[in-house]
């Protein structure tokens, strides 16, 4: 299945992603979260969704143990942030995913 947006095509099958057809390189974790989102994109996706889908049974930090405790973004910031520059939206671009902070999902 490939899903395409933008100027964006995600393969499923081949798990690769192009941006006005040139190839990007992303970590897996990074494209799950992609497939996952594109997916579910009808409904608030919750934290317990995310970790239950993209790590399963492994445990997951929330922050960066090297940074100090004030400057730890947590692991999932990471993934989206890496997720919007492989799709070619930076950090000022409005359009995309939200994310809801306190978002009650009852999961």
């Amino acid at each position: 299945m490939i899903f395409a947006f933008d100027d964006c095509a995600l393969d499923v099958e081949r798990r690769e992603l192009r941006r006005g057809g040139a190839p990007v390189v992303i970590e897996p974790q990074v494209f799950d979260l992609l497939v996952h989102l594109i997916c579910n994109r009808h409904r608030v996706v919750s934290k317990n969704d995310l970790i239950e889908t993209i790590w399963g049974s492994r445990i997951v930090s929330e922050a960066d143990p090297k940074r100090s405790r004030n400057d730890r973004p947590s692991h999932f910031n990471r993934l989206a942030s890496a997720a919007g520059w492989a799709i070619g939206r930076g950090l000022r671009d409005p359009s995309g995913c939200d994310s809801l902070r306190g978002c009650n999902t009852h999961d």
